[in-house]
C-alpha cells in the first residue's frame, strides 16, 4: 500500500496509487512509480526523438462557400439534437446508467437534489476517468460519427468534475508539453491504453486522478458544494463501475472491474485531493466499503 504514510504532497512527495493493494504483492514507490511503469516507454521515446509528432490541430475550411458552410453548421446542429434525443431515449430504456457518460444529464439532476445547487454544464463537465481516445484507439471510428462511437463513449465510466478543474487536465485537449504529473496528452493517453490492454482499469483511473492531484486549484474540490459534488459523483461512478469496454480494431473488448479495484480508485480520489496518503484505518474503511477483509497494520 503507501510506503510513506506520512508524505505529503506539493514538497515533492506523490501519493500512492496502489491504494488498496495492501499487503498483497503490489510494488511500492507510489505515483512516481507508476508513472515509471506505465510512462516510461512514452516517456523515453520523447526524450530520445522517437516519439511519434505532435498531433496537428484541423486547419479551418476555407474551400467552401459561405452557403456551403452554413449548410454544413445546420446540418451539424440536427444531427447533435438527433444525438442528444437519442442518448435521452437510452436512459429511458436504462442502456446508460450511473457512473456512465451517457448518464450525465440525469447525474447532473440528481447532484443539484442533493447538493440544492446548479449542476449543470456551465459549472462541471463530464470527465471520462478514461478517455475516448484511448477506449477508441485501434477502431478506426472518429468520435460521435456513427452508433457504434457514440456508444463507446457513452458507456465509458465518467462523473461529474468541477470545469475550471477539468479544463485544466491533461487529458481534455491536446498539450505537448508535460504537466506537473509528469505526462503531455499523448503519453497520458497511451498509458491509460497500455492499461487497459493489461486488464489494469484500477491504475488508468488513477493515472486520471494523478492529473487533479498536482492541480494548484484542487482546493475547489474541497472548499464548495461544487467539489463535494463532483467527488459524489467520481464515487458513484466508482460503486458503480464493473467493467470497461474498449475497441480492439472491429471487435470490443470488456474488462471486469472486481471490489479491490474499486477501493483503489474510491482510496486515489482521497489522495488526490488532500495530497496525503490514506491512513492505515482510511483503508481499511475502503476495504471494508466494497466488501473486502481489512489488513493487520504492522
Amino acid at each position: 500500500m503507501f510506503a510513506n504514510r506520512k508524505a505529503k504532497m506539493g514538497s515533492g512527495a506523490q501519493p500512492n496509487t496502489g491504494a488498496a493493494s495492501g499487503r498483497s504483492g503490489s510494488a511500492p514507490g507510489g505515483w512516481q512509480a507508476l508513472q515509471r511503469t506505465v510512462g516510461n516507454q512514452a516517456v523515453l521515446q520523447m526524450i530520445g526523438g522517437d516519439g511519434r509528432p505532435a498531433r496537428r490541430k484541423n486547419l479551418k475550411d476555407t474551400s467552401s462557400t459561405r452557403e456551403e458552410r452554413l449548410a454544413k453548421t445546420v446540418e451539424a446542429a440536427k444531427k447533435k439534437r438527433k444525438n442528444e434525443k437519442d442518448d435521452a431515449l437510452a436512459v429511458r430504456r436504462g442502456k446508460y446508467t450511473l457512473g456512465m457518460h451517457g448518464y450525465k444529464k440525469s447525474e447532473q439532476k440528481r447532484l443539484s437534489n442533493a447538493y440544492g445547487i446548479s449542476v449543470t454544464g456551465s459549472t462541471h463537465e463530464s470527465e471520462h476517468t478514461i478517455g475516448f481516445e484511448p477506449l477508441n484507439q485501434t477502431s478506426g471510428n472518429k468520435r460521435g460519427e456513427n452508433a457504434t462511437a457514440r456508444s463507446l463513449e457513452n458507456r465509458a465510466p465518467a462523473y461529474q468534475e468541477v470545469k475550471e478543474l477539468h479544463r485544466d487536465h491533461i487529458g481534455t485537449g491536446t498539450h505537448g508539453s508535460r504537466d506537473a504529473s509528469g505526462f503531455n496528452s499523448e503519453e497520458y493517453r497511451n498509458s491509460q491504453r497500455s492499461l487497459l490492454e493489461a486488464g489494469d482499469v484500477s491504475s488508468a483511473v488513477q493515472l486520471n486522478q494523478l492529473g487533479y492531484a498536482f492541480d494548484p486549484n484542487k482546493s475547489a474540490l474541497t472548499a464548495t458544494e461544487e467539489g463535494k459534488a463532483a467527488t459524489d459523483s467520481y464515487d458513484t461512478m466508482v460503486a458503480n463501475m464493473n467493467s470497461v469496454a474498449y475497441a480492439q480494431d472491429d471487435d470490443e473488448v470488456s474488462v471486469g472491474v472486481d471490489a479491490k479495484q474499486k477501493a483503489e480508485m474510491y482510496l486515489a480520489r482521497r489522495a488526490a485531493i488532500t495530497g496525503k496518503f490514506p491512513t492505515i484505518e482510511e483503508e481499511n474503511a475502503a476495504r471494508i466499503k466494497f466488501g473486502l477483509d481489512p489488513i493487520a497494520d504492522s
